[in-house]
């Protein structure tokens, strides 16, 4: 009997250490079926998504770029400054593909060839169809000697793409400093180094049909424009050429400085395309503002026209929702350089000599399209003309082109602002309205 009560009490505990599985185990899914209100739900989720994604592409990925005819500049030399900046990939390569030789021309050395050697593994561009030459541009010694070389080296030269320093890089120096010939910092690498580097190689230009572009921004020279004739209360343009370099200190800024470079550079271009539309002169004169609208490209043109209803409305909201975003590409620049002759708005294109038709202005694009032609003349330009005039033969006389034309020999160096007093003790000008 007590056997049997000890085997039963094992038994009990031996029940007692059974595992016992209590996890939790997930139910099978419960299949709805499918209705009609389901797959509307499913259809207008798809849509909203899809469409904010093309709407969102064209704002913030999408860059419009010119897609029409292009000239020949298969070994043909172009120039282009400020290589190594971050917009102005696209145009090296671009360039590159057309087979140009292209003469990258900047005083940051190791970056061009680096540059360089980068276009030659992706393209396959051959050695001898791209160089580097060093160009410092707040240094008229060093345009002079860069432009003697290139007008030694080559025969013809096809196009030159000048790129506005501060322009092309959104850097503006914060304190007012000098170049090494006394212009102060904006003035000379934006406009003075232009004007000089211009003037020296439009002539070869000149035998070869060339163009001849300025990247700029136009906006901010129209605002300084501006100031300068809400200062004069005239509708006249008035350059401040008593301080024309910033030598009083109290009225710099360095956005003041930066849009003053710009006008300047306008009225130069302005001016130098007058000068140059003679009949014996048939290089033209290109602008291109690299601020570009997001998604916007020159067929939205057709399309408004073309289309109709809903239609219509759905491509001006697609137009006109990019022009709210907009950045600095080299596309424009892309258009002014490769577009065929009977796209751009060159000089000798648009001198028509039965109907006596003149050259006012060098024709501005942006957004991939004409902005102003070159036979446009309106109240703004001709008030300017005068000024244009006058800052023609102030720059030129500042960089010493009055004496020395050529690159070569060198001028001797002067102190910039002796020769502003004098400047304006010779021409007895006091007050000078354009």
């Amino acid at each position: 009997m007590k056997s049997q009560f000890i085997n039963l009490l094992h038994r009990q505990r031996a029940s007692s250490y059974v595992v016992h599985d209590w996890s939790v185990r997930p139910l099978p899914p419960v299949r709805k079926p499918l209705t009609l209100k389901t797959a509307l739900k499913a259809f207008g989720l798809f849509c909203t998504f899809t469409g904010s994604g093309l709407i969102g592409y064209k704002l913030f990925v999408s860059l419009p770029s010119y897609n029409g005819p292009t000239r020949d500049v298969q070994n043909k030399p172009i120039i282009i400054t400020q290589p190594y900046s971050k917009i102005s990939r696209q145009l090296l390569y671009n360039l590159a593909q057309h087979g140009a030789h292209l003469i990258l021309a900047d005083n940051h050395w190791d970056k061009c060839e680096e540059l360089r050697e980068r276009l030659m593994r992706k393209y396959g561009v051959k050695s001898d169809m791209i160089e580097c030459r060093r160009l410092e541009l707040d240094s008229m010694t060093s345009i002079r000697r860069f432009a003697a070389g290139i007008l030694a080296d080559f025969s013809q030269l096809d196009c030159v793409i000048i790129q506005s320093p501060s322009c092309i890089s959104s850097i503006i120096a914060g304190k007012r400093r000098f170049t090494h010939d006394g212009f102060e910092h904006e003035l000379g690498v934006n406009y003075f180094a232009t004007y000089l580097l211009s003037r020296l190689l439009i002539d070869k230009l000149n035998e070869n049909k060339g163009r001849l572009i300025f990247v700029m921004d136009t906006q901010a020279a129209d605002t300084a424009q501006e100031n300068a004739v809400g200062q004069s209360n005239t509708s006249q343009v008035t350059i401040p050429l008593d301080n024309i370099n910033w030598e009083n200190d109290k009225d710099y800024t360095p956005e003041n400085a930066y849009q003053r470079a710009q006008w300047f550079l306008l009225m130069f271009a302005d001016e130098l395309t007058r000068r140059n539309s003679t009949e014996d002169k048939k290089a033209s004169i290109l602008i291109a503002n690299p601020r570009i609208s997001r998604g916007i490209s020159p067929e939205m043109d057709k399309k408004h026209v073309d289309s109709k209803g809903f239609w219509k409305l759905l491509n001006i909201f697609l137009d006109v929702c990019p022009r709210l975003i907009s950045r600095k590409t080299s596309g424009t620049s892309i258009l002014c350089a490769t577009a065929d002759s009977s796209i751009i708005d060159l000089t000798d294109n648009n001198i028509d000599r039965k109907s006596n038709s003149t050259v006012h202005c060098a024709p501005i694009y942006q957004d991939l399209r004409l902005l102003i032609s070159s036979n446009e003349n309106n109240k703004t330009i001709e008030n300017r003309r005068q000024a244009s005039e006058l800052l023609w033969k102030l720059s030129e006389k500042w960089t010493r082109l009055d004496t020395h034309p050529n690159a070569l020999p060198l001028p001797t160096r002067q102190s910039m602002r002796n020769d502003s007093r004098s400047d304006t003790s010779v021409n007895s000008i006091p007050t000078v309205h354009a």
